[in-house]
Parts: C-alpha cells; structure tokens; sequence
C-alpha cells in the first residue's frame, strides 16, 4: 500500500508518494480534468491520498475518489508540522502530508457526501441570484433618492408600486434606466422562483428537511440552508445518539456580552423563559428593552385566545426584571443586524471549536453545555471592559427568578402512569388513580404530589410525524410485571423498558431458545433482581459478553449479584443450554415438604 501527499496549488499539485516510510516519488500533476484523471488511474485500489482543504480541493477528492481506497482531507489550521516549520516547500508539503497520515497524526476533517455538495451548489447559487435582486432593488431606491421622492409607503416592487413609479416626475434618462430596472429585476425574480421550487421539491423528498420544517418559522429554503450547511446531524452525537437541538443566543448590543443556552425542545415560551432568566443572572442586570423577533414563544399568532395568552405570560416575565418587550419590524432588516452577524460569528466559532477538539462525540450533555459555555466565555473576555462599563447602567435585579417552567395537572391511568404533550410518562404504580402537579422544563418534568416532590423525570417528545413517544422507568412498572409477566410480551414501550441495551440482547436471544412464557418470566426475574439488589450494571456486564443464550447464563455467577440471591433463587433461573433441541429448564422449585410451588423473585433483602 503507497501514502500519496498531495500538495494542492490553484493550477498544479506537488505529490510524494510514501511506501513503507520512505518517499519512493516526487511529481508535479496539472489541476486540469484530464490530467487528473490520467494520474488517479496511476495509482491502486489499496492506495490512500491525503490532501488539505483549499478552494479546490473537493473537485480533488471527488475525482480520486474512485480510484483509490480513500482520500483523507486534513485540516490545515491544525497541521502544525506544516504551518510552523522553518523551512516551506511544495516537496517537504506534500512529504508531511504523506508521513502524518501514515503515522496515524493527521487531523481529518469530515468531507461531504454528493447529496451535501449538490445542496451547497444549489444554496450558492440562489444566493447569487438573490444578491442580484438586492442590487436591483437598491439601484431603484437610489435614483428615487438623488430625485428627493420620499420612500414609497407600500410595497414598491409590486404592481401598485410600479403604477406608483411610472407617475413621477422623473427625467426621461432616469425613467428609462427605471424600466429597464424593472424588466431585469421581473427576470431575476422568476429564476428565484424557479430555484425555489426546485428546493421545496426536493426538501417535501426529504424526511430530515421535513423534521426541520415542523419547527415553526422554518421554510424549506432555511431547512434545505441547514442541511447544506451541516450535512448528516448523526455527524453531531452525545453519547452514541445524535442530539437534536437549538441554541438560545443573548447579547448586548453596544458591550457585547453574550450567553447561549442549549435548547432540546422548539421555541417554546419555557426554553425563552429558562435562557433569558439564565443570561440576566449570568450578566447580573437587567437592561431596560429586551428585543426579539417576532418569535412565536413571544408573539404567536394562532387563535386569539392563544396569542393573548402567550404575549401576556410574556409581558408579565420582562415585567418582572423591569424591561420593555419589542420586536423587529418585519422588513426592516438592520434591526435585526446586532444579533444575526454575531449568532453567525457563534456558530462559526463552535464548528472551529469542533475541528480543534478532533470529535464531536460527547460523553453526556453535561459536558456538552460545559463545551458551549466555555466557548462563550472566551468571547465575553474580549469585551471585558465594555462589559463592566455597561454593567453599571444595568438595572439591579429582582430578589428572585420568576418561574421558568409550566404548571399542568395530569392523573395517573391505569398502565401507571400519564400522557403529556403526546408523550407517555411512567411513575410508580402506587400512584395509579392519584393527580399529580407537573413542572413543565425545557429538559426535565418535575413532578409533585400535593407540595411533596416525587420524581424528576426527563422530558421526551413526540415523533416527527406525531406519533406518540414514551418515557419509561422499568422500575415504576416492574411491580406490575411481577404478576403478570406476560404483559412483558406486547408492551407497547417494551423497547424503553430495558435499562440497558443487554437487556433487551438478552430477551430476544431468549425468546428464540425459550417459549413466550418462560422467556417472559425469566426477563421479568432479571429485571427484578437489577431493581431490587441494585445491580443493573453488573447485570448488564454479565449479559453483555456473548451473543449466545448460554452465556447469559453466568449473569447470576456474578459475586456481588450471587450474594444478594437467594440460592434457590438463582438456581431456578437458570437459562437454556445451547442446544435448541434440549428441554428448557422447570420454573418449579421443590416445597421442603415435597409439594411444588411456583417460585417468584424475592421482596427484599430480609427474605
């Protein structure tokens, strides 16, 4: 296998190729299509390539792609061999390239795959479009103001507006360069429209575009902008599972300061509430005019009952820190301008942040609000003095938070336990029947009997295509499940119910050794004895080694788990032998006075 280093210039690249640690051979390639291809075809299907990111290097990658095993692209702000060496070169460049990834030292950076090029291509160019119509319309509005015509009340482009241009008293010269304006800017239009089209189309056939278009506010081209922009979100996990989320970004105009909140769920009133009372605190003052867009959590514009409701709740939180609620005037875009640039300067800041980090793998969501939280912080001590400045204008704040949270009564069903906002919850099955006070977070639901907490329970939601979700704790239903093992069977949230991914491994190995009942019974016992010794992740450990059924058999072989069971116990459980064929094993346990029982996991520790 030959490492080939590639270093890529506007018009040549300079390669090395690399076998077995030694450059074997230097050469200089012309970027043109032919040429290109001509030395891909030089190399083998075991050969890898390494090149950095420049402006062409995707063109690069995708024509060496075919030919060779695979094209790594390093990120170039983090090859320190190559930007701090003392001595430059397109030969010792190229050779680097080739030494680091041999060595396994490269940094990689993700490289798009067709689809994401072809929306990056498709995204360029309706920005390209959609700068000529600016130009256009700016044109238009320049002559009007060199002829000192006050600006046009309506909407200028439409037809109304045009009417409205061809009765003014314009010189013929400026008149005709109006018309040919308009015939240019209707030219322009339809192209945008065209593109348009081809980009809702395309983001309807796209199930992740859909999900982004469920949040409100968001289009098809803004979704279509996303998924051009990020490419696979499973790019994006927090401990093996991709994290969908949204960022809550405050700052002051003049100083700067800044605060970004993650957000799991959508713009909702609880995510504003939680974020801006989370910024203030941080800032430690309140200014006196909060402004945002016309957000929905603020200024929803459903029914009127709803709007009313929602501006109230509103009003009522920026009364309560002393600020004046406003919001930006629709097509007036430079209100908006403190806030945009610096959330596109944030996120720029968190992808470079990403890059140096190596992984966007994160253990838990702790660490990843931790990650954020540093980023931001980096950027307040830049504006420091500014900062401290402002802060002395900033009024004092109140003696306490107001509630960040909603507040619904919910009963307890039969199953054990309640359905909100299309999510089903379990809670212990001692509360079937009961109402219950339910805290309404952005990440969490705390849950009250009377003034009494019961339980924290993290928050779910539905399915993109409104299907219901669940929260399930096996240890609110295992009680249940104790006297009616078969209900294991055709559990709706069976999937949920398993602590641990070994568990539900275990069931479906026992399922094809054991009939229902049995397998059944004996998951049920598992889970029991995790609840009720506090061995879940021993239990987990011991199920986890092999894929066959036998070898779930030494889960109860474990010394701690094997000192907390009854001997009896753990000889009743014991599971099936390889062999299919052989007969499963007697849930039955011998009575000391020759009769047989049923045996059923123990109660506790004392028995």
């Amino acid at each position: 296998m030959q490492i080939v280093g590639i270093d890529i210039h506007r018009s040549f690249a300079q390669v090395a190729i690399l076998e077995d640690g030694t450059i074997i051979r230097q050469l200089r390639v012309d970027l043109v299509h032919d040429r290109l291809v001509a030395f891909a075809k030089t190399l083998g299907l075991e050969d890898e390539v390494v090149i950095e990111v420049t402006g062409n290097s995707a063109a690069v990658e995708r024509i060496l792609r075919p030919h060779v095993k695979r094209v790594a692209v390093a990120n170039p702000r983090l090859v320190r061999a190559i930007a701090y060496a003392r001595v430059k070169t397109d030969k010792v460049d190229a050779g680097t390239l080739a030494k680091l990834h041999a060595a396994g030292f490269l940094p990689e950076v993700w490289v798009a795959d067709e689809d994401t090029y072809s929306r990056r291509r498709q995204m360029a160019e309706r920005a390209g479009v959609l700068a000529k119509i600016i130009r256009i319309k700016g044109r238009m509005k320049a002559i009007l103001h060199a002829n000192l015509i006050p600006p046009y009340k309506g909407y200028l482009f439409g037809k109304r507006g045009q009417h409205w241009l061809n009765s003014l008293p314009l010189p013929s010269e400026e008149r005709a360069m109006l018309r040919r304006l308009i015939v240019e800017l209707e030219r322009v239009t339809k192209q945008l429209a065209e593109i348009d089209k081809v980009v809702a189309q395309q983001a309807l056939d796209d199930p992740r575009a859909l999900k982004l278009m469920m949040i409100p506010g968001v289009s098809s081209v803004v979704a279509s902008s996303v998924l051009a922009s990020i490419g696979d979100i499973a790019r994006f996990p927090i401990a093996g599972a991709p994290l969908d989320h949204r960022l809550y970004h405050f700052r002051l105009a003049y100083c700067g300061f800044e605060h970004a909140h993650v957000v799991l769920g959508g713009e909702s009133f609880v995510a504003l509430t939680e974020g801006l009372q989370n910024a203030l605190w941080s800032l430690g003052g309140a200014p006196r005019e909060h402004r945002t867009d016309s957000l929905s959590a603020a200024f929803c514009n459903l029914d009127r009952d709803a709007r009313d409701d929602l501006t109230q709740r509103y009003e009522a939180l920026c009364a309560h820190y002393g600020m004046r609620p406003s919001r930006n005037n629709r097509g007036v875009a430079h209100e908006n301008g403190s806030i945009e640039g610096p959330h596109g300067h944030l996120k720029r800041a968190i992808a470079d942040a990403l890059l140096l980090r190596g992984t966007v793998d994160f253990d838990d969501l702790a660490t990843y609000h931790g990650f954020i939280d540093e980023i931001v912080s980096r950027r307040n001590a830049r504006n420091a003095k500014r900062i401290d400045s402002e802060r002395v204008v900033l009024q004092e704040l109140p003696d306490r938070r107001t509630s960040d949270y909603e507040e619904v009564i919910v009963r307890v069903t039969s199953p054990g336990g309640f359905t909100l906002r299309k999510v089903f919850y379990t809670v212990p099955s001692r509360l079937i029947g009961h109402r219950l006070r339910v805290r309404l977070y952005d990440d969490r639901l705390d849950v009250f009997v009377g003034g009494t907490h019961l339980v924290t329970l993290p928050r779910g939601r539905p399915h993109p295509n409104g299907k219901y979700d669940q929260v399930v704790d096996y240890r609110h239903v295992i009680h249940s499940l104790r006297r009616k093992p078969m209900a294991l069977l055709n559990l709706v949230y069976r999937d949920r119910l398993f602590p641990r991914d070994a568990y539900r491994k275990t069931f479906d190995r026992l399922r094809e050794r054991l009939p229902d009942k049995n397998a059944c019974r004996i998951m049920v016992d598992l889970l029991a004895l995790a609840h009720d010794r506090g061995c879940e992740a021993e239990l987990a450990d011991q199920l986890t080694p092999a894929n066959s059924p036998t070898s779930t058999g030494c889960a109860l072989t474990s010394p701690r788990i094997r000192r907390s069971c009854p001997t009896s116990w753990c000889s009743s459980r014991r599971l099936p032998p390889t062999n299919a064929s052989s007969e499963p094993p007697r849930s039955e346990v011998p009575h000391e006075h020759g009769q047989h029982h049923r045996h059923r996991a123990p109660q506790s520790v004392a028995q």
